[in-house]
This record gives structure tokens, C-alpha cells and sequence, in this order.
């Protein structure tokens, strides 16, 4: 079974935990709803489960695929 894991981290700073939900869809619901002005970005490996909180990029928003 699949899990989506989201995180989210102040620019090189540690990352905090903040919820698991059973689709990407659900997660990125859930994400929206605390930061409605998010943007999808890609890091430098091409990962595209990674989001700006806002165009000031105050927080990094991330979303794990995980197999439990």
C-alpha cells in the first residue's frame, strides 16, 4: 500500500513533519489548504514532488511516496 508523506522546511533549516494521506491528490489538497498560493517547483535531480509555499519561497513543501 502506498502513502504520501508531506514535510515541509524553512530554507536550510530541518524539515517538520505535517501529515499522511492515501493519494498525492489528498496531499496536495491538504497542502493548498495551508498555503493557498504554493508553486510546483523541481530540485536540481528533476524531483517533481516539491512546491514553494509562495513566490518568496518561504517554505519548501515536499510530498513522499512511501510503501508500507
Amino acid at each position: 500500500m502506498k502513502v504520501y508523506v508531506t514535510t515541509k522546511a524553512r530554507p536550510f533549516q530541518p524539515g517538520q513533519y505535517m501529515g499522511v494521506y492515501g493519494s498525492k491528490k489528498a496531499a496536495e489538497k491538504a497542502l493548498r489548504a495551508e498555503f493557498p498560493h504554493m508553486r510546483k517547483s523541481t530540485t536540481w535531480n528533476g524531483d517533481s514532488n516539491s512546491y514553494s509555499s509562495d513566490k518568496n519561497c518561504a517554505w519548501i513543501l515536499f510530498i513522499y511516496e512511501n510503501e508500507v
